[in-house]
């Protein structure tokens, strides 16, 4: 599992000119043996057949189950932590700030640092070994 969390993201053949996260799931479905059809690309918005269902996703962020409230959990990190971890799921060590001057307490290095409210990689540092 190491491994796993330590490998880099490769881009997924004759998919690569959609996001990540959208790539990524195509990975899925396809090691499940599903087929994948995109419908538009600049929206990310594919349909997918699993096990004789299909299922329509915009971004891997808007399902037919997606509810406003969902939304808003997962477009806010701290909330998505929160939520993530009641519910027994394993979530990466972190914690809000505001400033530098915020950091109190003692810190592994690298970091990575991630905006409350953007997506898609948007505005992630990574790397980070100091912070001066």
């Amino acid at each position: 599992m190491k491994n796993q969390i330590n490998k880099k993201f490769e881009p997924l053949a004759t998919y690569q000119h959609l996001v990540a996260s959208t790539q990524l799931l195509i990975r899925e479905i396809l090691k499940l043996n599903g087929t994948v059809n995109i419908i538009d690309d600049t929206f990310n918005f594919i349909n997918f057949t699993i096990n004789g269902k299909t299922y329509e996703v915009i971004g891997t962020t808007y399902t037919h189950t997606t509810s406003l409230l969902n939304y808003m959990i997962c477009n806010n990190k701290q909330i998505c932590k929160k939520v993530l971890e009641k519910h027994q799921f394993k979530t990466p060590k972190g914690f809000e700030v505001s400033t530098k001057d915020n950091l109190k307490i003692d810190l592994t290095y690298p970091l990575v640092l991630k905006p409350l409210d953007t997506n898609h990689g948007i505005d992630v540092i990574v790397n980070i070994k100091s912070l001066t």
